[in-house]
Formats: structure tokens, C-alpha cells, sequence
């Protein structure tokens, strides 16, 4: 009584104020406490009321407000036609009258939308607006919507990483927030993530996070879901025992606040269980419950899947009959449809019926309608499985060359500091220079024959600047114990000049170690910058399509590896490049996801082999030292002859006689043709390695190249310390 009561109170307020008495916050706060106080459908009604009243009244700044969540909810639930420019209309007006908030949450609407209608190119800017308009906001769950909102897009392009990092974020937030709802709808995409990668252990546990949030707010339709998808995943791992319990609960609850879609999705599932078991009986009552409920809700299509698990049962007893009356049934009902698995599973249970009734000629023609219809779904997905590689990696590509530009711009910045320094260096030089000249002239004019007043100006203006302070504060005695007469000028100029070559030379010292610095900085951001020019290079890239698309149709787990591959290796190398030191295990993984995709493009040519204690895992040696040298090796001993070649890389930690201290070696070997060792030692990579041991360990490193007919050898010692930075 109380809640209506309050809800009515609600509604008279929402239909009362305008623009000029409320404000759009407390308005929005308004239709938050409706929502909480009120069932959904009955939410929605109440809403459509609202808008009335405010298109009557022409308030279209508070009829933003209250569109924001209308869209939403006809979102929803499916409410398609007219939307978009309805969601871009009210965009327009939430950016006109500064709600940031509102627009928000319709760009949430909007990227929800454009997801589901596959349109990667709007999601994309969608989310690129979403992650902008951060800053804007103060509300920390506004803030969290948003990574939910953006993770949740990107796992719908299967791009997983980055969508759950943006997942983990939202869930972070909301927990800080104490806020159950957002903590439960961000907990289902990351289950749903996880159990789209088989990782059905990992799934369950966060599905069953989520439910406990669920039961705490009572929320008896959200615990009627998640126990249906815990009972899923078990399923799907193969435990039917477990996933049977949980399902017939979801039933009970879904019957109990009476979810006819519940109820259909839970028992067809259940059914499935049960056929598998070989419990028929039970089968065929869950799996009709599912059939008619679907039918009544008027989901033609899982109203005839349901109907084709009935078909496969009653085709397995001889059924025909019932088999037949069935198949109708479904050919009516997935009419329309084309070449989807619905439509190919019936025509597959259509020949299976008429061979097991004997019609030879009906079943050969069932039979070729099932393989033209699965040719053309097999087309289907082979051409959108390459519309979402190449989604994925124009988004990777993008990514590399925003690191580009930002390494371009980190370069230059150095570079202009370095000239900035060099011109300070050079200008306090000449000063400290032509100072010290003028005390040695003054001294001088002092002693010729020049005219009085010359002579008097010179000595007077190079002892007031320079000598008189310097006379006042050091030698406050020198001209009483000097027995002649300008003995302090003579003196004190070849003071001065000695003070301030000292300074020079300990400025110069300073100097030169910032310049050490700064170079290797520098050094280290060119190589860092070589390395993803070289990743990113079209051709690399290029060449590595080639061979996607080439082994999609005929090894497609090995184009899938290779998928993997050049992804891995384009993110280790933007991590890595963003650090001066890395660990030799870091090192090691990005060189070994380079090889991998190297042996695929060459096939039996190439094999490798990779040696790294557990002792030098963790040693730091200079980020991106090692790949550079691998791709160097492959471009010289492998790629240009036809032969079959084997590179090796050995790394061991060892006490060195010599420098008296722990160091790394390095060994990078290949079996490939002899080749020229002075042209390598003076290529551009070479030099850069050479200038990077020596500004980081001066003098306390090794690099030796060798090359027989056997093979070649690259050696690089180093100590196995972090160096000051």
C-alpha cells in the first residue's frame, strides 16, 4: 500500500514541474525512484505518461531526460523500428542543452544498438566517444557504465583482452560504489566471456558470483537467469548431473513469477539432457512444454528447434508419424528463414525421415537441399570469420600507429631538449670565455702605453663587473700586502680565469652526463619505435594476411594460431616499448611469437629452439633487445635461400673473470649459408646495439659475430644488473 501510495506521489510530481521549476538532475533522480518503486511493465506505462504530459507542454529539455530511459527500455525488448533516429534526435538534444549525463547513457543505447546490427565501424566511434566523455563526468557510476558499456562491445567482436579489461574496471568501480545492480551486469558478460572460450570453470564461478548478489536483492527473475546459465555451463562441460539440479530451480522460480520465456528456455534445454541420457519420456515432456511455450510467445525459431530435438527422438522409436506431423510444423514456422542452422538441421531431419520411410527419391532430394544450404551457410561464415579478423586487426593497427605517433612526438621532444642543452652548453661556454678575455685584456690595458682615459675606462669597468667583487669578498687585504702597484689586476684576472675555467670544466663534466642520458633515451626510443615500425610495416602485415586467409580453408586451426600469433606479438611489443628494461621471460615470449609465425610462413624450412634457464627469467636487460636480433637472423640466414635452417637462442648466467661480476650471455645461432661478417657489423641494427651496451654498460660488455659454412653466431655479454638509471 505504502509503495503505491508513493508511486502515485511520484507520478504527480514527474507530470507537474517543467524545465523552469526542477532541474534536469533532480527530474532524472525522480525517474530513478519510480523505477525502483514499480514493476517493469508497469514502469513503462507510467513513462509513456510522463512523455505525454512533456510533449504536450513542449518541455524538451526534461522529455531528453525522460527519452533516455524510454529508448532504453525499448531496446530492451527489442523495439527496433524507429530507434535510431530517435536515439540520434535526443543525442542532439542532450549535447544542445549540456546533459552530459543523458547523453551518456543514450550513446550507451546507441553503441548497444549498432552492436546488434553489426555495425563495427559506428560501435567504434561509439566507443571512442564514450571513453572521451569520462572526464566530463563526476558521478563514478556514470563512469563505470561506461566501461561496462564498452567492454561488453568490444567482447562482441571478439576483441577479449581489452573488453575485459574495461569489464574489470566497471566491476571495480561498482563494488567500491556498494551498488548490487551494476556489480551483477557486469559479473554476466565476464561468465559469458568465459564460457565463449571454453573456460566453463572459470564462467561458473562468476555466474555464481552474480547469483549470490541476485539473491541478497531478492531479484527472483535475475536468480530465475543465472541459475539457468550456471545449469548451461555445466552442460557445456559435460557434468549433466550438476547442470539438471540448477535448471529445474530456474524452472520452479520462472513458473512461480510466471516467465513463459523462462520457462520455454530452461525445459528445452533440460530436454536436451534428458535425450542425451536416453530418457525419452521426460525428454519429450520438457522438450513440448518448450515447443508450445515458444510457439505462444511467438519465437518461431525456438519453437522449431525445440520441434527438431522432438523429431530426432521420435525418428530414433520410430515414430513416423508423430515425426511427420512435426516436420510440418517446423517448415511452416522457418519460413523465411535462409539457410540458417534451423533451416539446415530440418532439411537434415527431412531426409532422415524419408529414408527411414523408405521414399529414395524424396530423401536424395532432401539430402541435396541440406548440402546446398550448409555450403552457402559454410560460405557465410567463412566470409564473416574474415570480416571480424580484419575488424581486429584495423583496430590493433590503429592502436600500433597511435604508439607510433606518440613514440614520433616522445622523440622529437627529446631531440629538441638535446639541441636546447647543447645551445645552453655553448652560449654559458662562450660567455665564461669572453669574460675571462676581458679580465686578461684589463689586465693588460693596464701595463701599454695607451691614452689615460682609454686605459682608466677599461680597468674601471671590468673591476666594478668583475674584479672589484671578487677583490671585495676574497681579498679584502690584497692591495696593502702586494708590495707594486697593480699587482691585484694582473693577479686577479688569472684568478678569475682559473675559477671560471673550473666551473666549465665541472659544467661540461654535468653536462656530459645528461647527455649520456638523454642518448640513451633517445637510442632506447629509436628502438623501441624501429620495433614497431617493423611490426607494423605493411608488408609484414600483408604477407601475414596472405597466409590467414590462405590456410582458412585449408588448416584453419593453424590460421587461427597465426591469428593469435600476430596479435600477441603487436600487443608484447606496445607493452615492452612502453618500458627501458624488461625481464629476459618478457623477451623471450615476444621473440618466440615472432619465430612461430616465421615457421608457418616457412613452413619445414625453419624450426627453432629456445633455451632460458628458470634462474635468468627475471634478470632486466634493455626492452626489445632481442627480437630486433631474431628478425635480423631470419631476414639474413633464412629468407633468402631455399634450404631448411634451424635458429637457436641460448641464454646462461655465468661469473666473469674478466669484469669480476655476474653476467648474461646471449646466443643467437642459425644453421644458414656463410655470409658476409663486415657487412652485418656495419648495419644500422648493429650500431644501434653497440650504442646501447655502451651508454648502458661502459666497458663491461662483449658482441662477437661469427659465420662459417655451418652457420652463423651473434654473442652479446652484459652484466646481469639493472644499470643506474
Amino acid at each position: 500500500m505504502t509503495s503505491s501510495i508513493f508511486t502515485a506521489f511520484l507520478f504527480i510530481i514527474l507530470t507537474s514541474f517543467t524545465s523552469d521549476v526542477i532541474t534536469p538532475e533532480q527530474f532524472e533522480q525522480h525517474i530513478e525512484d519510480l523505477h525502483k518503486r514499480t514493476e517493469t511493465s508497469q514502469f513503462s506505462v507510467e513513462l509513456d505518461n510522463i512523455i505525454n504530459e512533456l510533449e504536450e507542454k513542449g518541455d524538451t529539455k526534461l522529455l531528453t531526460v525522460a527519452m533516455s530511459y524510454k529508448l532504453r527500455e525499448m531496446h530492451n525488448h527489442g523495439q527496433f523500428e524507429g530507434i535510431e533516429n530517435k536515439i540520434v534526435q535526443f543525442i542532439d538534444f542532450a549535447e544542445k542543452f549540456n546533459l552530459k549525463k543523458v547523453e551518456q547513457r543514450l550513446t550507451r543505447t546507441y553503441l548497444q544498438y549498432a552492436d546488434m546490427h553489426h555495425n563495427h565501424e559506428l560501435a567504434r566511434k561509439l566507443r571512442n566517444k564514450l571513453l572521451n566523455s569520462i572526464e566530463t563526468l563526476s558521478d563514478r557510476r556514470s563512469i563505470a557504465a561506461v566501461y561496462h558499456s564498452v567492454g561488453q562491445s568490444l567482447t562482441k567482436y571478439e576483441i577479449n583482452d581489452r573488453g575485459l579489461l574495461y569489464l574489470n574496471k566497471a566491476l571495480k568501480i561498482f563494488e567500491e560504489e556498494q551498488y548490487i545492480r551494476g556489480i551483477i551486469v557486469t559479473l554476466i558478460p565476464i561468465a559469458e566471456l568465459f564460457g565463449h572460450q571454453k573456460n566453463y570453470e572459470k564462467s561458473i564461478h562468476y555466474f555464481k558470483q552474480a547469483l549470490k548478489h541476485a539473491e541478497s536483492e531478492d531479484d527472483q527473475f535475475l536468480i530465475s537467469v543465472l541459475l539457468f546459465n550456471i545449469g548451461n555451463q555445466y552442460q557445456n562441460q559435460g557434468n549433466p548431473n550438476e547442470a539438471k539440479g540448477y535448471i529445474e530451480k530456474s524452472i520452479e522460480i520462472s513458473e512461480r513469477i510466471q516467465d513463459k520465456s523462462g520457462i520455454a528456455w530452461s525445459s528445452r534445454t533440460l530436454g536436451d539432457i534428458y535425450r542425451e541420457q536416453n530418457e525419452f519420456s521426460k525428454s519429450i515432456s520438457y522438450l513440448s512444454k518448450a515447443h508450445h511455450l515458444f510457439k505462444e510467445l511467438k519465437e518461431n525459431k525456438n519453437s522449431a528447434f525445440s520441434a527438431l530435438s522432438l523429431v530426432e527422438i521420435y525418428l530414433e522409436r520410430n515414430e513416423l508419424e508423430k515425426a511427420e506431423k512435426l516436420l510440418e510444423h517446423v517448415f511452416v514456422e522457418i519460413e523465411g528463414l535462409v539457410n540458417d542452422k534451423y533451416t539446415i538441421r530440418a532439411y537434415e531431419m527431412l531426409y532422415e525421415f524419408r529414408k527411414k520411410k523408405g521414399d529414395t527419391a524424396g530423401a536424395l532430394a532432401a539430402h541435396e537441399a541440406y548440402l546446398t544450404r550448409l555450403k552457402e551457410r559454410h560460405a557465410k561464415e567463412k566470409e564473416q570469420s574474415i570480416e571480424r579478423l580484419m575488424v581486429l586487426f584495423d583496430t590493433e593497427r590503429k592502436e600500433i600507429e597511435n604508439q607510433l605517433l606518440k613514440q614520433e612526438n616522445e622523440i622529437s621532444r627529446l631531440e629538441l631538449d638535446d639541441q636546447k642543452r647543447k645551445l645552453t652548453i655553448w652560449i654559458l661556454s662562450f660567455l665564461f670565455v669572453l669574460t675571462s678575455g676581458l679580465v686578461i685584456i684589463a689586465g693588460l690595458v693596464r701595463q701599454t702605453k695607451m691614452k689615460k682615459k682609454l686605459k682608466g675606462m677599461a680597468f674601471l669597468v671590468v673591476n666594478l663587473a668583475i674584479v672589484f667583487p671578487i677583490c671585495l669578498f676574497f681579498f679584502p687585504a690584497i692591495t696593502d700586502v702586494l708590495p707594486f702597484e697593480g699587482a691585484n689586476v694582473i693577479l686577479l684576472p688569472a684568478f678569475i680565469f682559473l675559477l671560471q675555467m673550473a666551473l666549465y670544466l665541472t659544467l661540461m663534466q654535468i653536462m656530459k652526463q645528461q647527455e649520456i642520458v638523454f642518448e640513451t633515451t633517445l637510442n632506447s626510443k629509436q628502438i623501441e619505435l624501429n620495433a614497431l615500425r617493423s611490426q607494423s610495416n605493411p608488408h609484414f602485415l600483408f604477407n601475414t594476411l596472405n597466409l590467414i586467409v590462405s590456410e582458412i580453408s585449408k588448416r584453419p586451426e593453424n590460421a587461427k594460431e597465426n591469428i593469435y600469433n600476430l596479435s600477441d606479438l603487436l600487443r608484447a611489443t606496445v607493452n615492452l616499448s612502453k618500458r627501458n628494461f624488461s625481464s629476459l621471460k618478457e623477451e623471450m615470449e615476444t621473440a618466440l611469437y615472432y619465430l612461430k609465425i616465421q615457421v608457418n610462413r616457412f613452413s619445414e624450412r625453419l624450426s627453432f629452439n629456445v633455451v632460458l634457464p628458470k634462474e635468468c627469467e627475471n634478470l632486466l636487460v634493455p626492452s626489445l633487445l632481442v627480437l630486433p636480433l631474431v628478425e635480423n637472423t631470419i631476414k639474413h640466414a633464412v629468407a633468402p635461400y631455399s634450404k631448411k635452417a634451424h635458429v637457436e637462442i641460448v641464454v646462461k648466467r655465468y661469473f666473469s673473470d674478466d669484469f669480476k661480476k655476474e653476467m648474461i650471455e646471449i646466443l643467437i645461432r642459425d644453421s644458414g649459408p656463410k655470409i658476409d661478417v663486415e657487412e652485418i657489423k656495419s648495419g644500422e641494427g648493429t650500431r644501434i646495439l653497440s650504442e646501447t651496451m655502451r651508454l648502458l654498460y661502459p666497458k663491461q660488455y662483449e658482441i662477437s659475430f661469427d659465420s662459417t659454412e655451418a652457420g652463423g653466431e651473434l654473442i652479446i655479454r652484459f652484466p646481469a644488473v639493472l644499470p643506474r638509471s
